[in-house]
C-alpha cells in the first residue's frame, strides 16, 4: 500500500492517525504504515525548515537593503561633510597664504605708490561703441519699475557671453527655467551653448541650510564664471529671512552672498530689483533699505522705459548709472541729471518683431540726451500743481501751492518752474512781495507730447485755449 499525501511547503505537523494493522496479525502491513508515516513527518518537518529558511533569508535581505539605503545616504552626508570641511580648510589655508594676518593689518601700497597699479576698467556688457558697463568681480544692480525690461536685460547680456563661449549663473528667485532659457535661446545663445555654460539655479531655502545645501553652495562658489545674475532681490532676502528694508540686515546678506559670489568666481554679478512706482520721490533707490545702494561695489543702474516693450514690439529702455564706484563708466555716459544724479549710460533696444528672435542691442546715450538731462520735468507734480490751481477761486502764492500739493518740496518747486516756463502758469509779484501764481492753461500728462504717459488724440483743444487770464491781469 501507499499513502498518496504531498507534504511539500506544509506548515502543519503530519497527522497523527493509529496504525490500523495488527502487529502481530500483520506484521508487514504493520512495519509499512509505520514507516510511511515517520517518512510523511520527515517530509513536513524539512518543508517547514525550508519556509524557515526562505523568511529569514527575505528578512536578511531586506535588512541588507534597508542598511545599503542607509550607508548610502550616510555616504553623501559624510561627503557632504567633508566637503564643506575641506572648503573651510582650503579657505583658512588660502587666506593664511593670501591675506594679512588680520583684515585690520596695514596693507602692501607698494603697486600704488610705484605706479605699477592699473584701474579696474569694466569688461562685459558692451555698447556698440566698445564701452562697457559692468565690472568682473564686483556687485552691479538694475532697478526699476514692474515690466522695465531689467531682467531681460540682464538675460540679454547672459546669451551674449553664452554665445562668446564664457559661463554665467543665473541664480533665479522670480521666475522659472523656462521663461528664463526661452529668452535666451530666442536672444541668440544655442542650446549645445546653454547646456555646458549656463548654471541655471532656483534656490528654496538659505545656502547654510543643510549641509547638502551648503555643499552645493560652496560648489558654486569654486566655480569660474563670467556673469552671475540674481534675479529678484527682495524675493531673495525672503529666502534668506533677511528684512529688504533692514540696512544692517541687507549689508550683512551682502556679505554673505552677492559679495562671496562676485569676488570668488570672478564674476560681474547684476541684481535685479524693484523701485517704488512714485517716480518723483524714489530718487536713485530701489525698494527698501538704502544699504542696497551703499553696499554695491560696482555700478548702480535705473532702468526706465522710453518706448514699450511686447511681442512684436520694438521696445527701447534707457540705462542711467546712478553710482559707478569705480568711476571708469561715468565718464563715457551722457550729461548729469541734477534731480536724481545720474547720467544716461545706454539706450536698450529690444526688437521683437521677428517672431522667435529676440534681437537686443546697446546704444550710446542718444543725441538728445544731453539736452533732456537739465530739462527735469516731475510731470505728475505738475499735474498736480495745475489741478491745484484750477480748483482755487484765486490766484496763489508759492507758500500756499507747496502746501496745498503732496511731495517732496525740492520736485514741487521744479513743477512750478516748468509751468511757469512753459507758460501753463503766469508767476507775477503780489502783495507784500509775495510771489504769486495764475493759471494760464491746465497741464494733462496725457496732452504733453514729452510725457511718458502722453495719449495722441485728434480734435482735442490745447490746453491754452481753456482758460483766460483775469481782466485786471497786469500787463
Amino acid at each position: 500500500m501507499s499513502l498518496d499525501v504531498d507534504w511539500e511547503g506544509m506548515d502543519t505537523v503530519a497527522p497523527e492517525e493509529p496504525n490500523p494493522f495488527d502487529p502481530d496479525r500483520h506484521p508487514e502491513e504493520y512495519a509499512a504504515w509505520e514507516k510511511q508515516t515517520a517518512a510523511a513527518r520527515e517530509q513536513v518537518e524539512a518543508a517547514r525548515e525550508r519556509q524557515r529558511e526562505l523568511i529569514e533569508r527575505e528578512r536578511e535581505e531586506r535588512k541588507a537593503r534597508y542598511l545599503a539605503d542607509e550607508t548610502e545616504r550616510e555616504y553623501v552626508r559624510i561627503q557632504a561633510r567633508r566637503l564643506a570641511e575641506q572648503r573651510l580648510n582650503d579657505e583658512q589655508h588660502q587666506a593664511a597664504d593670501d591675506a594679512p594676518a588680520s583684515s585690520w593689518a596695514p596693507l602692501d601700497l607698494t603697486d600704488i605708490l610705484d605706479g605699477s597699479y592699473v584701474p579696474e576698467e569694466p569688461r562685459l556688457m558692451p555698447r556698440c561703441d566698445g564701452v562697457c558697463l559692468l565690472y568682473p568681480g564686483r556687485v552691479h544692480t538694475f532697478q526699476g519699475e514692474s515690466e522695465s525690461g531689467k531682467s531681460m536685460v540682464a538675460q540679454a547680456e547672459t546669451a551674449r557671453v553664452l554665445a562668446a563661449g564664457g559661463r554665467v549663473g543665473y541664480i533665479d528667485f522670480e521666475s522659472d527655467a523656462s521663461v528664463v532659457v526661452g529668452r535666451i535661446l530666442m536672444m541668440g545663445a544655442t542650446r549645445e551653448q546653454v547646456a555646458t555654460g549656463l548654471l541655471y539655479l532656483r534656490p528654496g531655502v538659505r545656502p547654510h541650510a543643510t549641509l547638502e545645501d551648503r555643499a552645493a553652495f560652496d560648489q558654486l562658489l569654486a566655480d569660474r564664471l563670467d556673469l552671475a545674475v540674481i534675479d529678484g532681490v527682495t524675493e531673495a532676502a525672503s529666502v534668506f529671512g533677511v528684512a529688504s528694508k533692514d540696512n544692517d540686515e541687507i549689508t550683512a546678506w551682502n556679505r554673505l552672498f552677492a559679495r562671496p559670489l562676485a569676488q570668488q568666481t570672478g564674476a560681474a554679478v547684476i541684481q535685479v530689483d524693484h523701485v517704488t512706482k512714485d517716480s518723483e520721490s524714489r530718487g536713485r533707490f530701489a525698494i527698501g533699505a538704502q544699504a542696497k545702494m551703499s553696499a554695491l561695489d560696482g555700478a548702480a543702474y535705473v532702468v526706465e522705459v522710453k518706448e514699450p516693450l511686447g511681442r512684436g514690439l520694438r521696445g527701447v529702455v534707457v540705462l542711467r548709472v546712478a553710482k559707478d564706484r569705480p568711476g571708469a563708466i561715468r565718464p563715457n555716459c551722457g550729461a548729469f541729471r541734477k534731480s536724481d544724479r545720474t547720467q544716461e549710460a545706454a539706450q536698450v533696444v529690444v526688437d521683437s518683431t521677428t517672431d522667435g528672435v529676440i534681437a537686443v542691442t546697446l546704444e550710446a546715450p542718444s543725441s538728445d540726451a544731453d539736452a533732456r538731462s537739465d530739462e527735469f520735468r516731475p510731470t505728475s507734480v505738475m499735474e498736480r500743481v495745475s489741478q491745484f490751481l484750477e480748483a482755487q477761486p484765486t490766484d496763489q502764492s508759492e507758500n500756499q501751492v507747496m502746501k496745498g500739493v503732496g511731495g517732496r518740496d525740492s520736485v514741487k518747486k521744479a513743477a512750478i518752474n516748468a509751468l511757469v516756463t512753459e507758460g501753463f502758469v503766469a508767476r507775477f509779484v503780489g502783495p507784500r512781495n509775495a510771489q504769486m501764481h495764475h493759471l494760464n492753461a491746465r497741464y494733462r500728462q496725457s496732452e504733453d507730447p514729452k510725457s511718458d504717459k502722453y495719449e495722441a488724440r485728434e480734435g482735442v483743444r490745447p490746453g491754452w485755449a481753456e482758460v483766460e487770464p483775469p481782466p485786471d491781469w497786469p500787463e
